[in-house]
């Protein structure tokens, strides 16, 4: 995977050659671990394997809430993995849009979803941008982002309460995206990619859903 960034307001991360609107970035990020975090494990080997396919032209995570197993992996030889629980959460229909500097919504951006993830990002080099554990609506530990591009759908799972606040001014910072490539009934996967300041870690990942 390769990636160029943008940071610009509003910041877009472009990936793969399309661009994806990242509607907000936090600090610098915080490398150490959540403290009530011990259930997230990081290892050598993984049985997540990176996505092959694209998005289909009407792919959403929309009625997708629920609990997921999250795999991070990182690029390249003796690739390091970590993996951790994923909870998905309905948005409320005020919460569904984002509003731009003029007060009205931006079109084409909605939030399906937020959620929170034990996972330990660090452990694989990516960037925890403030608790992934925060279960706000207005700054949610995980924030599914969607909108419609000419190249297609992006669908974004942006990490980090910082990153998701939503009463706070747009501004360039640190970041961790997960960007979906395939949806299924089993989950979906994607690549992600976190940076700061011209640094920058990259993998790809699997949420797996768990049976009720």
């Amino acid at each position: 995977m390769r990636a160029r960034f943008e940071f610009r307001r509003p910041l877009r991360v472009v990936a793969s050659g399309i661009a994806f609107l990242v509607l907000a970035c936090g600090g610098g990020g915080d490398s150490s671990a959540e403290a009530d975090n011990p259930e997230a494990a990081a290892s050598t080997g993984s049985t997540c394997s990176a996505a092959t396919r694209s998005l289909a032209a009407g792919a959403s995570l929309s009625g997708r809430a629920g609990e997921y197993s999250l795999t991070m992996v990182t690029q390249g030889a003796g690739a390091a993995s970590v993996q951790g629980e994923l909870t998905l959460l309905d948005q409320s229909p005020e919460m569904r849009v984002f509003q731009g500097s003029d007060g009205g919504a931006i079109p084409g951006v909605v939030s399906p979803l937020y959620g929170t993830t034990n996972i330990q990002v660090v452990e694989v080099g990516a960037l925890r941008i403030g608790s992934l554990l925060s279960g706000d609506p207005s700054a949610p530990g995980v924030l599914v982002i969607e909108s419609r591009t000419a190249q297609g759908p992006s669908i974004l799972v942006r990490l980090g309460a910082d990153a998701n606040r939503r009463d706070m001014s747009l501004f360039d910072g640190g970041f961790t995206v997960l960007e979906l490539s395939e949806i299924s009934g089993a989950g979906f996967k994607g690549t992600w990619i976190s940076g700061a300041q011209g640094s920058r870690t990259e993998g790809h990942f699997c949420a797996e859903r768990v049976s009720d």
